[in-house]
């Protein structure tokens, strides 16, 4: 019963959100000359409809079920603290330092054997 109940959900998405896709990548398309401004309202404008279509269809038990396990989920995170922060980036950093040393000693030693074999 639940894989029917999904399917209707997915037919009645796929009928309504394809033609508004569609639309947007034909429009994206044949009027490039728009300002990226105008483009990017388009694009807002359209995932607003299709939220809006898909808020319709959801029981409104359910999105407040999903955003409260988002707000659990998000708890849960562990946040590092300014110092971690700090030491992790200062280690990072020595890291790189010392492979971009290792780097160009490398660069220099070969292109020293390459030019003494030119030499030759």
């Amino acid at each position: 019963m639940n894989i029917i109940k999904y399917f209707n959900i997915i037919k009645f998405l796929t009928n309504k959100n394809i033609y508004i896709i569609l639309f947007l990548i034909l429009t994206l398309y044949f009027y490039n000359k728009f300002n990226i401004f105008f483009k990017i309202l388009l694009t807002l404008f359209i995932i607003i409809i299709n939220i809006l279509i898909i808020l319709k269809k959801i029981n409104k038990k359910k999105i407040n079920i999903i955003i409260n396990e988002i707000f659990f989920e998000i708890n849960k995170i562990f946040w590092p603290s300014y110092l971690e922060t700090f030491r992790n980036a200062f280690i990072i950093t020595i890291i790189i330092i010392l492979i971009s040393i290792i780097l160009y000693f490398l660069d220099n030693i070969i292109f020293y054997f390459i030019k003494s074999i030119i030499n030759l």
